[in-house]
């Protein structure tokens, strides 16, 4: 019969250290401003994709979709919803002792530098992505339209 009582307590005490660690994680890699420069990357390709449908699109705006995506991402990131979606996320995937592994390795001199390239690195590879889909994108809408007629699709 005790044993039935302790083991809640014992699980609620190891999710509240879990948490803990997982919030000590997301400081120390600074994952609000990894999720911002993500905003920052979908902006990005959203003018990629715009302007490649619409070569003439008034600068303008471009200009209001950056600080309305920007605005609502951060919204987003100073939410309750955004921490306790990644404590939950990092929860399913990792145990406790895994975490404390994890924040570890961010305090070492390499762990350190993984933090700070992460910006350029997100930079380079979306600049990189979007390179390469521009380049086969006219490859993808011909394979589509081949498609669309084989299946008797009309758009």
């Amino acid at each position: 019969m005790f044993s039935l009582i302790v083991l809640p307590v014992q699980a609620e005490t190891s999710s509240t250290e879990k948490t803990a660690i997982i919030n000590e994680l997301l400081e120390i890699t600074q994952a609000e401003n990894t999720a911002k420069l993500m905003g920052k990357a979908v902006v990005q390709n959203i003018y990629a994709g715009l302007k490649q449908a619409n070569p003439n699109i008034p600068p303008r705006t471009l200009k209001i979709i950056e600080e309305v995506t920007i605005e609502m991402v951060e919204e987003d990131i100073n939410s309750p919803s955004f921490r306790e979606d990644i404590q939950r996320i990092y929860s399913k995937h990792f145990t406790t002792d895994e975490l404390k592994e994890i924040v570890i390795f961010y305090k070492t001199p390499v762990g350190q530098k993984a933090i700070s390239k992460m910006p350029l690195i997100i930079q380079e590879s979306t600049a990189n992505s979007q390179n390469k889909l521009q380049k086969i994108m006219p490859k993808i809408m011909l394979r589509l339209a081949k498609r669309f007629k084989e299946e008797g699709i009309e758009l």
